[in-house]
């Protein structure tokens, strides 16, 4: 018992405010506390916070658009259920962002967690690379909330700063494709990569970084296949 709490002693964890602030300014640092003491909870709570009140700082006006949108091609239908269709859409919205935040991550986790230990041979554990995911993908989270003015502006909630924001409208693969390439996203997968480096300091950057790119291009691949609902 005594050693348990001299070991706890020596590494300290920073309040999750400050990991906040870690990630994005000293990254590689954050991530050799996290190696020995790898806490994800508070940041994966975090993360889903922030991609709910991105959601709920959209304006009902915006989720009434969205939904007349999506009820063109029955205009009736849309007036009669207009205040409880926006609503419930804006409801899905909120919750399922919740949930895909939670499943993304433990996906996300789970594929760095095969990719770097299982076939590359790393000595990293799940609950590390949980950890720095769980961290990284807060820059995608606190990105997804600082677009809100962009996603009012353009009256779509689900609006990314991606390589295919400033293209004309489109629904072509090609559109789709680069429209998924999420920036902050990109960015929190390549401060991952910095994160798998720290826990096994025989992975360089450049190959973590390889890899996670080559799992951010086949995901937005097989995303794209799927046509934006009309």
């Amino acid at each position: 018992m005594t050693e348990m709490h001299a070991d706890e002693a020596v590494v300290k964890v920073p309040s999750i405010f400050k990991r906040l602030i870690d990630v994005f300014v000293r990254p590689a640092e954050l991530f050799d506390t996290l190696k020995d003491r790898p806490v994800w909870g508070g940041a994966l709570v975090l993360g889903a916070v922030l991609v709910v009140a991105s959601m709920l700082a959209i304006p009902a006006d915006v989720w009434t658009e969205m939904f007349r949108a999506s009820m063109a091609d029955q205009p009736d239908a849309a007036e009669a259920m207009e205040g409880v269709g926006t609503t419930l859409m804006r409801v899905f919205a909120v919750g399922g962002g919740f949930v895909f935040w939670a499943v993304w991550t433990f996906l996300v986790a789970g594929v760095a967690t095969l990719a770097f230990a299982f076939f590359m041979g790393d000595e990293g554990k799940f609950k590390q690379y949980l950890s720095v995911t769980c961290h990284a993908l807060l820059i995608a989270a606190v990105g997804g909330l600082l677009i809100t003015p962009l996603r009012i502006a353009q009256a779509n909630p689900q609006l990314t700063l991606s390589l295919g924001t400033f293209l004309p409208a489109g629904d072509s693969y090609f559109h789709r494709f680069l429209s998924g390439l999420d920036l902050f996203m990109i960015w929190g997968y390549v401060v991952l990569a910095i994160g798998a480096s720290r826990i096994d300091t025989r992975r360089s950057v450049m190959s973590a970084t390889v890899v996670m790119m080559l799992f951010v291009l086949v995901t937005t691949a097989l995303f794209a296949l799927v046509p934006s609902p009309a």
